[in-house]
């Protein structure tokens, strides 16, 4: 099976490759030179060890050092390595065992991992023996001691020779043929996996940035996931954004509407509603224009205007179709120009004058009729969704407009028709004409302001019950200073909202505090983004000083500069004073001491047997169990099942009235218990349950929903802890407590040993709650990195994680209850999964290759590593797959036919 190598990949293989190759050969050279050095002085070859060896080290690092080009550098060191065979063969006199020389030396050759490296070494090696053979033969004196050193060397012993070398020589090249391809594919695997484990690390830090809000604008995405985490990312902003412009149009609307219903004179209504318009659309020019109609002339004339100079001022009548407002409201279309004209006109400001920028027009039309026109001159770009705004409000502007030009002109028509009351039956007719359009308009008008009274009710409605709750919300600019704050806060510090706008925080700070190193740093953390989490002192009004425990959060736009600081805190002043005072009754306890010492050692007693109480409470377990959102159980513990005396086999399925009362089963507080937990809330307290052999015992345990993707419930997890002891001791603790009401120092033993039962609680719980924070920690790392599932015996699927529902394209609901083999792909033996199933069953770990079908019918492939969950006899009683994604199919193929090839498959 061929697979494709990148070429920058191999060539950086190869430059490792040959340079561990070259520094394990010098070490060799360098030893067969010693080894040459110390065989002279048996044979008195001094020569061939000194003069051949120092040649053959000589001509080894000056190739090694000099010449660039690898391949023939490594030819040198072939017949370096072919020299010392000879060399020590001469030394040796023809030795035969030295022969064996050969074999070691054309092994060495394998470290540089190519097969044209044993050519020269056996084409040299032959004729060496060729041409000794030939002397020898020939009667040449000496030689017979410089090849085999036996006296009947003839043409059939050289063949042997020939057949041996080339035969080691051709086993050799195959060698470094497959040394290279296997150790290229290994290098190649360790570097995909490096880039993967690096790109992991990269998506898991964005996103634990993302999850506290922390947008990371320069993310460049490596793989599939991050591009998904920057498409969340970029989601977040964009609804960051949308809600900004919905909380603006809103805001905005009520405004608006406000100021129509204010103002009945048309001057002051336009002037209130320009104000109003240039400081939303962060403006600095603007004015209001309505619409005239002399005969045949038809102009618009300025009716309030802000910050114009003296020349835009002297423009008092605008004809329709003259210029840039002229044309734009003849066209009736609402107009954005950016980049006007220079000579258009100017913005003064403290500092001089500057040339306007750019300019909205809002024609003012009602029935295709033109009534005025809002013009904005800015010298900043206005954003799109502030022009669908002032589109949007200009409707009402209109109807409000056009209401009160008919209440004035009615006003006018009346007094005309007082005068001239010979007109008044000419007139009729217009009159009435203009009743009926000014019923109409109003009726228009009224519909639209009861819709924004509703919205403008129902965000009342919001407020005020957030201002009713018990949680304290206050709003601070970033240099500190108040902007507002809910009801409750008000009320708790007895301020009103006027006497706090604007004012600085250091208003609401006891003076002791103020210059301390911790108020300090504690706005300039703030200013840097961090957030400030704890129990602070604060003074109100009166000068009560009371105790918070506050969430400072810096809010952030979408470039991440800090925008506000929003905080929400709870009163715990009155804990604290509770607290304050059983710390003071302690006090008194403690000094009672020294009065109670006849009572000792019958105290010390009985501390020695609460301490072996408390102990035995101390070894208990955790009990967790897993229900479905009906109350079925799927599965638990290995705890809560020996507490309770029950089998996994007799429980699976099985529903949660099996542990209570018949009367708790029938109440209806038992059926409020699950339809609050398939709502999503929460449960926390004691409970008594019903184990196998119908023992009562007593809970401490939390009852929490799990959700699936669409905020529905999916199960529900519960974490508890038999309590039933520590019951029994608090039982006890109290009738002794009874007997011994006489004795004080009794009674400050008895509360002392309930405190360490409670702390023992508290340090049990807060590890349960370790347990759990660092097991959702291992889940979210898990659906990022690896395909997770859960079966049962039988193969069907009980659990599945988020990766597997994303690679495998099937949903939860299709996965879950459902047999594992319906992943199975057509291409997988059937003799693997027989091996598969035969390993796991007998309670070992299964590790390989595997090729899984889509739901789409395509394929992926995965390492997978399937585990038996076994029971205390160490039979399997559910088995846990774990898989890693294998995106090169390629890779994957190599992979998969090893491992058959090495399964026999």
């Amino acid at each position: 099976m061929s697979i494709k190598i990148d070429k920058t990949l191999e060539k950086e293989y190869k430059k490792e490759q040959q340079k561990k190759a070259d520094k394990m050969m010098s070490f060799f050279v360098i030893g067969f030179f010693a080894f040459g050095l110390c065989f002279a002085p048996i044979y008195k070859t001094w020569l061939l060890g000194a003069g051949v060896g120092t040649f053959n080290v000589f001509i080894f690092f000056i190739s090694l050092i000099f010449i660039k080009n690898k391949f023939i550098s490594q030819l040198i060191t072939s017949v370096v390595l072919a020299i010392f065979v000879l060399q020590f063969i001469g030394q040796s006199q023809g030795m035969a065992e030295f022969h064996f020389l050969f074999f070691v030396n054309i092994i060495l050759l394998i470290l540089y991992e190519d097969w044209r490296l044993v050519i020269p070494y056996t084409i040299l090696t032959i004729i060496h023996h060729s041409v000794l053979l030939y002397l020898q033969s020939a009667g040449f004196i000496g030689t017979e001691n410089y090849f085999i050193n036996y006296g009947n060397s003839n043409l059939y012993v050289l063949i042997v020779h020939y057949i041996m070398m080339i035969s080691m020589a051709i086993l050799v090249g195959w060698w470094a043929i497959e040394f290279k391809n296997k150790s290229l594919l290994s290098f190649i695997t360790q570097q995909q996996l490096s880039l993967q484990s690096n790109n992991i690390q990269k998506n898991v830090d964005f996103a634990i940035k993302l999850s506290s809000n922390h947008f990371d604008l320069n993310f460049k995405p490596q793989d599939e996931i991050g591009k998904h985490l920057l498409n969340t990312q970029n989601n977040f902003i964009q609804a960051i954004e949308k809600d900004k412009q919905e909380m603006f149009k809103t805001k905005g609307l009520l405004a608006i509407s406000k100021i129509l219903r204010d103002y009945a004179n048309l001057k002051e209504l336009a002037k209130r509603l320009l104000d109003d318009i240039i400081m939303r659309m962060d403006a600095q020019q603007g004015a209001v224009f309505l619409f005239n109609q002399k005969g045949e002339e038809s102009y618009l004339y300025p009716l309030v205007h802000q910050s114009y100079s003296s020349e835009q001022k002297a423009k008092v009548k605008i004809r329709i179709g003259e210029g840039i407002l002229g044309e734009i409201v003849k066209k009736k279309q609402v107009v954005y120009l950016q980049n006007v004209p220079v000579d258009y006109g100017v913005i003064r400001t403290g500092l001089g004058e500057t040339a306007v920028k750019n300019i909205l027009i809002i024609p003012l039309v009602f029935n295709d009729d033109i009534v005025g026109a809002i013009e904005i001159n800015t010298l900043f770009e206005i954003p799109a969704y502030k022009i669908d705004f002032l589109k949007t409000v200009s409707e009402n502007i209109v109807t409000t407009i056009l209401a009160l030009q008919s209440g004035e002109e009615n006003k006018r028509l009346l007094l005309e028709a007082q005068k001239l009351t010979s007109e008044l039956q000419t007139r009729e007719e217009e009159l009435m004409a203009q009743e009926e359009e000014l019923k109409q308009n109003m009726e228009e008008m009224q519909t639209i302001q009861e819709e924004l009274q509703r919205k403008q009710a129902q965000l009342e409605a919001e407020n005020e019950a957030l201002n009713n709750s018990k949680i304290l919300r206050i709003e601070f600019s970033p240099e500190g200073y108040i902007k507002n704050a809910n009801q409750s806060f008000y009320d708790l510090f007895e301020y009103s909202e006027q006497e706090l706008y604007n004012q600085p925080h250091k208003t609401l700070v006891p003076e002791y505090l103020l210059d301390s190193e911790v108020y300090k740093n504690f706005w300039s953390d703030l200013r840097t983004g961090s957030k400030h989490i704890g129990e602070i002192k604060r003074i109100t009004k009166s000068g009560r000083e009371v105790i918070l425990n506050a969430v400072y959060a810096p809010v952030f736009d979408k470039v991440g500069n800090i925008t506000s600081i929003i905080k929400f805190a709870s009163d715990i002043t009155e804990v604290k004073n509770l607290l304050q005072t059983s710390q003071t009754q302690e006090e008194e306890l403690r000094q009672n001491m020294e009065e109670m010492k006849t009572t000792q050692e019958e105290l010390y007693k009985q501390q020695a047997q609460f301490e072996a109480e408390l102990n035995a409470l101390n070894d208990s377990e955790i009990l967790k169990v897993e229900f479905t959102p009906q109350g079925f159980i799927k599965n638990a513990s290995d705890t809560f099942y020996k507490k309770f005396g029950y089998t996994p086999e007799e429980l699976a399925h099985k529903h949660h009235q099996l542990f209570v009362s018949e009367q708790y089963k029938n109440s209806e507080e038992y059926q409020h218990f699950w339809k609050n937990l398939n709502e999503g809330k929460k449960i926390v307290g004691e409970f008594e349950r019903i184990t196998k052999n119908g023992e009562v015992i007593t809970i401490n345990g939390a009852y929490a929903p799990v959700f699936g993707r669409g905020d529905e419930v999916v199960s529900v997890i519960k974490f508890a802890f038999d309590i039933t002891t520590t019951k029994k001791l608090f039982k006890e603790a109290k009738e002794k407590n009874e007997e011994l009401l006489t004795q004080e120092e009794e009674l400050r033993q008895n509360m002392e040993e309930i405190q360490s039962v409670q702390e023992s609680l508290e340090k049990q719980l807060n590890e349960t709650n370790m347990l759990k924070r660092d097991l959702d920690a291992r889940i979210n790392v898990f659906d990022i990195t690896t395909i997770l599932s859960e079966s049962d015996l039988r193969g069907n699927i009980l659990y599945v994680n988020k990766k597997m529902i994303d690679i495998s394209q099937y949903t939860e609901d299709e996965l879950v209850g459902k047999p594992h083999n319906m992943l199975r792909h057509a291409d997988m033996p059937k003799a693997l999964f027989k091996l598969f199933w035969k390993t796991i069953q007998e309670g070992k770990i299964f590790r390989g290759i595997i090729k899984n079908r889509k739901k789409d019918g395509s394929h992926y492939w995965v390492d997978a590593a399937i585990s038996p969950v076994l029971d205390e006899n160490g039979k399997p009683v559910k088995y846990i797959g774990v898989r890693y994604l294998i995106e090169n199919d390629l890779l994957a193929e190599k992979l998969f036919a090893e491992m058959c090839k090495n399964l026999g498959i």
